[in-house]
C-alpha cells in the first residue's frame, strides 16, 4: 500500500478513478450521438465500451483485496490493454472528420471538449 492507501499495482497504472470516468463519460457522449445519428453499429460500441470499463474496475477492486502481484498480473494485463482500447476509441473520435469539435460551427464552449483539455 501507499501512503494514501492505494495498492501500489494499482498507484503505477496509467489510469486513474478521475481519467476513467472522463474518458468514459467523452465516450458515452459519442455513443450517443452515434446512435442519434443511426450509426449500425453504434450499440455494439457501446456494449464494448461498458465491457472495457467493468473490466478496468473488475481489476481496481482486485487490486485492492489481492496483495500479490503474481496473482494480479492477468487481471492488470487485461486492464492496461482495455484502458489503450479506449484510448484508442476516444482518439478515433477526435481524428475523425465528422467529430463535433472540426467543424466550423461547434462551440468553443461545448462540454464534450472536457476530455481532450484533461488528456
Amino acid at each position: 500500500m501507499t501512503t494514501s492507501g492505494i495498492p501500489v499495482s494499482v498507484s503505477q497504472d496509467p489510469f486513474t478513478a478521475g481519467s476513467l470516468a472522463k474518458l468514459t463519460w467523452f465516450l458515452r457522449d459519442r455513443i450517443r450521438d452515434a446512435i442519434a445519428a443511426g450509426h449500425p453499429h453504434a450499440q455494439q460500441l457501446h456494449d464494448s465500451v461498458e465491457d472495457a470499463v467493468r473490466g478496468i474496475l473488475d481489476y481496481i477492486d482486485q487490486a485492492a483485496h489481492t496483495a500479490d502481484p503474481l496473482t494480479l498480473a492477468p487481471a492488470r494485463a487485461r486492464a492496461h490493454a482495455l484502458w489503450t482500447a479506449l484510448q484508442t476509441a476516444a482518439d478515433f473520435w477526435h481524428d475523425h472528420p465528422g467529430h463535433l469539435r472540426h467543424r466550423a460551427d461547434a462551440a468553443a464552449d461545448d462540454p464534450r471538449r472536457v476530455y481532450a483539455a484533461a488528456s
